[in-house]
C-alpha cells in the first residue's frame, strides 16, 4: 500500500480558492506523508494553504501550514488518522484536530520545530 499508482488513482484536490504558491520544502515532504496515510479513504482535500484569515501569528502566512479536510474518514477512524499523521510527521510538527464536529472540522498541520537547527 501506498505506492505511486495508488497516488495517481486517488489524487489530492484542492478546496476552490486554496492557495499553495509560497508553500515551503519542508510542508511539501510532510504532504507526501500524509498523502499516503489518507489513500485509504479514497484521497483528501487541502481546505487551506496561503489564503485567507488565520490567526495572527499563523504558520499558513509563511508556507509551513496546511489544512486537511476529515469528512471523507469515517468518525470512529479519525482519532486513529490523526495520530497516524503526528507519528509519521515527528517532533517538528504540530498537528491540530480543529472545529471538531463541525462543518470546518479539519486537521491543521504546521512545521514548527521545538529546537533549533
Amino acid at each position: 500500500s501506498g505506492s505511486t499508482a495508488e497516488l495517481r488513482e486517488h489524487p489530492v484536490s484542492l478546496k476552490p480558492g486554496v492557495r499553495l504558491l509560497g508553500l515551503r520544502a519542508e510542508m511539501a515532504i510532510a504532504h507526501t506523508e500524509i498523502a499516503l496515510l489518507f489513500l485509504p479513504f479514497g484521497g483528501h482535500t487541502i481546505t487551506g494553504g496561503i489564503e485567507g484569515t488565520h490567526s495572527y501569528g499563523s504558520e499558513h502566512y509563511t508556507g509551513l501550514a496546511l489544512d486537511y479536510r476529515v469528512h471523507q474518514v469515517p468518525p470512529e477512524q479519525r482519532q486513529a488518522l490523526y495520530t497516524a499523521i503526528k507519528d509519521a510527521l515527528g517532533a517538528d510538527f504540530d498537528v491540530l484536530w480543529e472545529a471538531r464536529g463541525t462543518p470546518e472540522e479539519h486537521f491543521h498541520c504546521e512545521f514548527d520545530p521545538k529546537a533549533p537547527y
